[in-house]
């Protein structure tokens, strides 16, 4: 019949009752850049490499140039 969903899989029924669970190895964090736009950028890290705070050097479109982007907690 057109119009309705076709139906699901076992598998996929227990993929939405029990999502797969994140690593709290590389959680995720929130960049924001040093230029006091108030631009942010939300990447994830591995804890176990970079235990400090993650400062990539990205752009900010709002300052229009490449600036140092440091991580918030």
């Amino acid at each position: 019949m057109p119009g309705t969903e076709p139906e699901k899989g076992e598998g996929e029924r227990r993929a939405e009752r029990h999502p797969m669970a994140r690593s709290t190895a590389r959680p995720v964090v929130r960049l924001r850049s040093t230029a006091g736009t108030g631009v942010t950028y939300v990447t994830r890290k591995n804890r176990l490499n970079d235990p400090d705070r993650l400062v990539l050097r990205k752009y900010d479109p709002v300052a229009g140039e490449h600036v140092a982007f440091r991580e918030e907690r």
